[in-house]
């Protein structure tokens, strides 16, 4: 009855002799166990391998001893270096994101206890001004709001409502305001 242990393999039945020295076969033998191989498994792994290798030569750099190609070594190490300026750069990026945030925070705060004390105008109108000009347009500046609004709202008011009034964000990319 013929052996069916190998069902989902190959079925062997080629075989090769080959001679090796003494030495050789103690060490195929000593790294096959420690590998919890038999001698044959573990010299067709190492037959396996090294076709990858001649199949695949751009992956290795070929001399004395198989390694892997020092050039694309080289390439992975400057693609992880980019990777990781392209990450302290995106880092960077939300904390100034967090710290407009947090400032925008501050000068609402600010704002309201100025606007309750009577010392500061209620800016409703403007801001409605604002948001109507934001609807006609995907993004303004507070140059262009006041442009726009033949100066009845100047920059630095405009810039005071597009702070406060949480109808308007501030896209950090383009520098822009926009309606939320």
């Amino acid at each position: 009855m013929p052996n069916k242990k190998k069902t989902d393999k190959e079925k062997q039945d080629s075989f090769i002799r080959f001679g090796v020295t003494e030495s050789t076969k103690k060490k195929i033998e000593k790294y096959a166990k420690e590998d919890d191989k038999s001698l044959s498994e573990f010299i067709r792994e190492v037959i396996s391998e090294n076709f990858r290798r001649i199949e695949h030569p751009e992956l290795f750099y070929q001399e004395k001893t198989n390694q892997i190609n020092p050039a694309i070594l080289e390439q992975l190490t400057l693609n992880t270096k980019k990777i990781l300026e392209l990450q302290e750069q995106t880092n960077q990026r939300i904390r100034i994101a967090e710290d407009i945030e947090n400032t925008k925070l501050l000068i609402k705060q600010e704002y309201e206890k100025l606007r309750k004390k009577g010392l500061i105008d209620d800016f409703s109108k403007e801001a409605d001004d604002i948001s109507n000009l934001l609807k006609g347009h995907k993004s303004l500046t507070p140059e262009q709001i006041e442009k726009m609004t033949n100066k009845e709202i100047d920059a630095e008011k405009a810039t005071l409502i597009l702070q406060i009034d949480n109808r308007f964000k501030l896209n950090v990319t383009t520098g822009r305001y926009e309606l939320r």
